[in-house]
C-alpha cells in the first residue's frame, strides 16, 4: 500500500512539474536556412548536423544560406600498461560561414566528449554514433542560437 501511494505521489509531481522541451514551445524561429553545404570530416557528423539543421527549413524569418566545415577525431587518451586504448576523446570542430541578405558572419565551435573503450566492437561503434549525434545536436544547437541573436541592421 505504502509503495503505490509513493509511487503515484512521484508520478503526480513529475507529470505536474511544467517540463517542456524548448524546441516544442518555440517553434516559431525567426530565420529560416535555404542552403546548407558542409564540407568535409566525417560524413555522418555532417549528415546529424544537416539533418538538426533542415527543422529550420520553414520559409519564415530571416534568410540564411550556410556553408561550413566539419572536422571530426578521435583519439585514445588513455591507455593500460600493455599498451591497449582504455579511453577515447571524440571531438567535433565546426565553422560556419553564414549568409544573410547583408551580411556575412563566421561562427566557430568545438564539442568533445570522452568514452571508455567497451569490449564489444560492435556496440562501442553504435556508442561512438549516438555520441556523434549528441555533438552534431550541441552545434547545431549554438548555431540556431547565434542564428535566433542575429541582426541584419
Amino acid at each position: 500500500m505504502k509503495k503505490i501511494i509513493v509511487t503515484s505521489l512521484v508520478f503526480i509531481v513529475l507529470v505536474s512539474c511544467g517540463y517542456v522541451p524548448i524546441h516544442s514551445v518555440n517553434s516559431n524561429f525567426n530565420f529560416y536556412i535555404e542552403n546548407i553545404n558542409l564540407k568535409g570530416g566525417d560524413e555522418d557528423l555532417s549528415k546529424f548536423v544537416k539533418i538538426n539543421l533542415a527543422r529550420y527549413s520553414s520559409k519564415n524569418g530571416k534568410k540564411f544560406n550556410i556553408e561550413g566545415t566539419i572536422d571530426y577525431s578521435k583519439n585514445s587518451i588513455s591507455k593500460n600498461s600493455a599498451g591497449e586504448v582504455q579511453e577515447y576523446e571524440l571531438t567535433a570542430s565546426a565553422t560556419f560561414t553564414v549568409n544573410s541578405e547583408l551580411y556575412k558572419k563566421y561562427y566557430e565551435f568545438k564539442e568533445s566528449s570522452k568514452f571508455k573503450k567497451l569490449g564489444d566492437k560492435f556496440e562501442e561503434r553504435q556508442y561512438e554514433q549516438t555520441l556523434k549525434q549528441s555533438l552534431a545536436q550541441s552545434i547545431t544547437s549554438r548555431l540556431s542560437m547565434q542564428l535566433s541573436k542575429f541582426n541584419d541592421n
